[in-house]
């Protein structure tokens, strides 16, 4: 009887602290919150660094951000890139986390699991490191002056 609430506690610990927080998801409505909270399940770091495509694109044709044609080719380039990836993992992460989630209800024990687990630790790294090379790479695309218009213009 101990050993079952012992386990059901540390499983219902455990997909508490699995669920991704979000800083951007002010007011959203349930679809996009819901969109962002599983963009941000694919990732180790969750809600701490910018997805910068979204703004970019919010203001892909504003004058003050000036994107030249080379510019928007090379943005659409890497998000196509990065979004390649990012579309593999939301279909191999969640089937794997659910199998986490049977086993352990299973009564499996944390070292059976931890093949399991460090495969999506594997994966969520992945898209992690994808997500650092898009910022790169899109930092890299704009002058400082566009990233500088850029923050201001995500400030209003």
């Amino acid at each position: 009887m101990i050993n079952k609430r012992i386990l059901c506690t540390i499983a219902a610990l455990f997909f508490i602290s699995a669920l991704p927080l979000t800083s951007q998801a002010g007011n959203m409505g349930q679809q996009g919150k819901a969109k962002e909270q599983q963009l941000h399940a694919l990732f180790l770091i969750n809600g701490k660094l910018p997805h910068l495509m979204k703004p970019i694109r919010a203001h892909w044709d504003d004058s003050a951000l000036g994107l030249t044609p080379q510019q928007k080719k090379q943005l659409k380039d890497v998000q196509k890139e990065s979004m390649l990836v990012v579309n593999q993992l939301k279909k191999e992460i969640p089937p794997l986390e659910e199998q986490v989630k049977k086993e352990m209800m299973a009564g499996k024990s944390p070292e059976e699991i931890k093949p399991l687990v460090e495969k999506i630790a594997a994966l969520k790294s992945k898209g992690t490191m994808i997500h650092l090379s898009c910022l790169y790479k899109v930092r890299s695309i704009l002058t400082p002056e566009q990233r500088a218009t850029l923050r201001k213009l995500n400030m209003q």
